[in-house]
């Protein structure tokens, strides 16, 4: 949901905030039981989300929360860019990880690389390949990314360890926090969600909400929202140490949904 820009350019020449456009669409939140019939096979997929318990349904949002810094995403078709990104801004400044358990702080103390005069933040390789794997099934491959034409890179690694670049400047002054209102178990563990990502603009208090179910939040809460965009996502159910995880395969808050066809299609994978 969060825009942003190339880090190592951005902290040449400075951030600037993002501010949702006014023509973004006001969707209301609606939960409700629905079964949505696929025009190819004449299979239907049943909405699960009303008979999730609480704690199943702060465990979903939790988990979509780390992925804010992402507009679309799809494990098939990704960059390394993205992931450069997603990390530095997600263990970094806008701190969307904070909320994973037994993450503490995702990265190491920051400290001052004088081949690039630069901060950087460093992470063992061990601690990042887990928490990528369980979040998108993949690893970051050891070496040099994005360095710009100054040789500032985003990341790099080195003796076991990822630096990643410390952003100074130009933090988002948006709270956000993805609510899920329609969830299909496609079968194999997959699984298609449709949210409207909340947002509000910080104002200072409490916002640990943001990363829990609508169902659990107070009135006031609920009236700080200005916004709700709607969003998608396929994720992947994964045993962990702890149970379970939600594992992202594709994600996107710029198109709002997939086809039935789409959805179909998923449904049909391994």
């Amino acid at each position: 949901m969060k825009k942003v820009t190339k880090v190592a350019l951005s902290l040449l020449i400075g951030l600037a905030a993002f501010v949702p456009t006014a023509s973004a669409q006001n969707h209301s939140l609606q939960i409700k039981e629905i079964a949505q019939p696929n025009p190819t096979s004449g299979k239907s997929f049943k909405n699960i989300v009303s008979g999730l318990s609480v704690s199943q349904k702060n465990h979903l949002t939790r988990s979509l929360y780390k992925f804010n810094n992402f507009n679309e995403f799809d494990i098939n078709h990704y960059t390394n860019d993205q992931i450069i990104e997603w990390i530095t801004w997600g263990g970094g400044l806008d701190k969307d990880f904070r909320y994973e358990s037994g993450l503490g702080n995702f990265f190491q103390e920051g400290k001052l690389i004088p081949a690039y005069n630069w901060y950087y933040y460093p992470i063992t390789k061990t601690r990042l390949d887990a928490f990528t794997m369980r979040s998108l099934g993949i690893k970051l491959k050891p070496g040099m990314y994005d360095a710009d034409s100054d040789g500032l890179p985003e990341a790099f690694y080195k003796n076991n360890l990822f630096y990643f670049i410390g952003i100074e400047a130009g933090g988002d002054p948006m709270n956000y926090s993805p609510q899920v209102h329609k969830l299909y178990d496609l079968g194999n563990g997959l699984h298609y969600a449709e949210f409207n990502m909340h947002s509000w603009l910080y104002d200072g208090t409490d916002s640990s909400n943001e990363a829990a179910s609508i169902d659990t939040w107070t009135a006031g809460q609920k009236a700080r929202v200005t916004e709700k965009v709607p969003g998608y996502a396929v994720l992947r159910k994964v045993k962990t140490n702890a149970g379970y995880d939600w594992r992202l395969v594709r994600y996107s808050t710029e198109d709002g949904k997939l086809s039935n066809a789409q959805i179909q299609a998923y449904a049909k994978r391994k």
